[in-house]
């Protein structure tokens, strides 16, 4: 899992990037403790491999493709790591909404679509998205996604009613926790409270971390940047 292997650097990183983000530090080379790390997952986690088998493997790949008779085909690749490219980080994706929420203490205004705090929100929402929707990006790369088209069109050549991806990332928008909800999933006895527990947190100076998690919810901003 690549924030354990070199921190959050993928297989396209640069060297500059890695060592920008201090994946070197004291503990060796990044390079070196990137293929380690992927030959230990290889040999701990259960996935199949051996010669001519369906689903070869070699240390370094997890890509399967596995013909489940005449019923489905099954296609398994790296999409954290291996041909994913450069994308924006999470803290990309937070960091533009603290100029709504840093001082903007006043939760109800954000729900208000008439407010000039929510119109902020709407506008830093707008963009981010924009920047999520980057057609530049790429979780599979072209060698990944070619190798999924071509199965899934000979798998329906051949009259298979089965083509499934099995994706090693959750591929779709993640939108923060609103903490302003939580009363929402509580007890009705216990929501007053729960509620007044909140909205004192909320409008604690300090916490504008979890006034941005509001403000993504109600614009529908994901923080994911598996989302694009």
């Amino acid at each position: 899992e690549n924030h354990q292997e070199v921190c959050s650097a993928n297989r396209t990183s640069t060297n500059e990037d890695k060592a920008e983000a201090q994946c070197d530090r004291d503990e060796g080379d990044a390079k070196i403790r990137f293929n380690e790390a992927a030959q230990a997952y290889m040999e701990w986690m259960p996935i199949r491999q051996g010669p001519m088998m369906p689903g070869v493997l070699e240390f370094t790949s997890i890509t399967q493709v596995i013909e489940w008779g005449d019923l489905a085909s099954i296609v398994a690749v790296d999409s954290r790591l291996g041909g994913r490219s450069a994308e924006p980080t999470i803290a990309d994706t937070f960091t533009p909404f603290a100029a709504a929420t840093l001082s903007n203490l006043n939760i109800s205004a954000y729900y208000d679509e008439a407010s000039d705090v929510r119109q902020l929100i709407n506008v830093i929402a707008q963009s981010t998205k924009a920047e999520m929707s980057n057609p530049a990006y790429s979780m599979l790369g072209e060698e990944n996604r070619n190798l999924i088209l071509d199965t899934f069109e000979s798998s329906k050549a051949a009259g298979k009613p089965w083509q499934i991806f099995a994706a090693a990332t959750v591929m779709g928008p993640q939108v923060p926790i609103n903490m302003d909800k939580m009363s929402d999933y509580a007890p009705a006895a216990f929501a007053p409270s729960i509620q007044g527990f909140t909205d004192a947190v909320l409008t604690d100076p300090s916490a504008f971390l979890l006034r941005i998690g509001v403000a993504m919810d109600v614009s529908g901003a994901s923080f994911s940047t598996d989302a694009f």
